[in-house]
């Protein structure tokens, strides 16, 4: 008798929602976001500044950067180039190899060759309104082996070791790790020995929103993730440090469009 061994898939392609060829002029910026979805961006040519929650990286041609879910990122221009870029965004189930967001990935010609095709066929399933079933197959297979090629490369961390990308790094590091407290502008400043304005200065230069509005979105996600823990209202306030559970539906209500008792 044959024994059967089962496959255990750690996740699976959903679908898409966009694929989108750039050609940004040597002055383009995208501000920060953050999405409940996957990213990746390629550099066909030129070079490009990415900011990924508290990293800064420099993209070059050839180079790839996935963003995962969650992730603050933001893009522009750099080097004086006008970049030509690939990107696409995708929805899975399940856990993506964590080596995947590790940081930059270089890509030889034949793996070039391939996220080309990848990308192509991505491009052609979501322009034609997704109605081609078939098309849209095989993009999740091309997909799925193409994120496991790249799980078993090496990803290059290649921040930025620019001085004002190091600040920015600091600045960020410490609103994550202190993130459940109720910290003003003025308190993160102090607390790091540095001048309110020229924390301004490096999140309009690498964020794109001022470092108020980035401190609220970390709290807010610290927050829906406790929320979606089953932690009660109550209890999610008072560890954030919110005055009241009262104060704290209204500031969750002003960032998300939704009060956290409707999440929970």
């Amino acid at each position: 008798m044959l024994d059967f061994v089962s496959v255990n898939n750690s996740f699976a392609i959903d679908g898409f929602y966009s694929a989108i060829r750039f050609n940004w002029d040597d002055n383009f910026v995208f501000n920060g976001e953050s999405h409940n979805f996957w990213e990746a961006v390629f550099v066909v040519s030129g070079e490009a500044e990415v900011t990924e929650d508290e990293k800064v990286y420099i993209l070059r041609e050839g180079n790839l950067i996935f963003h995962a879910p969650m992730e603050f990122h933001r893009i522009k221009s750099s080097g004086g180039s006008s970049p030509q870029v690939l990107v696409f965004t995708f929805q899975t189930t399940g856990r993506l190899p964590k080596s995947l967001d590790a940081g930059v990935f270089t890509l030889d010609p034949k793996q070039i060759k391939y996220y080309t095709e990848l990308f192509d066929t991505i491009y052609d399933f979501v322009h034609n309104n997704f109605s081609d079933s078939l098309v849209g197959m095989k993009a999740e297979a091309l997909l799925m082996l193409f994120i496991i090629k790249m799980a078993s490369k090496s990803a290059n961390n290649r921040v930025s070791t620019a001085q004002s990308a190091v600040e920015y790094r600091r600045i960020v590091s410490f609103m994550t790790d202190n993130v459940c407290e109720n910290l003003t502008l003025d308190d993160i400043a102090r607390k790091n020995n540095i001048s309110v304005s020229y924390i301004k200065f490096l999140f309009s230069s690498y964020a794109g929103i001022s470092p108020k509005n980035y401190f609220n979105q970390l709290r807010i996600q610290r927050a829906t993730e406790l929320l979606n823990k089953g932690f009660w209202v109550t209890e999610v306030a008072d560890i954030m440090n919110f005055s009241s559970p009262n104060y704290f539906s209204a500031f969750f209500k002003r960032y998300t469009g939704s009060l956290p008792s409707q999440l929970r």
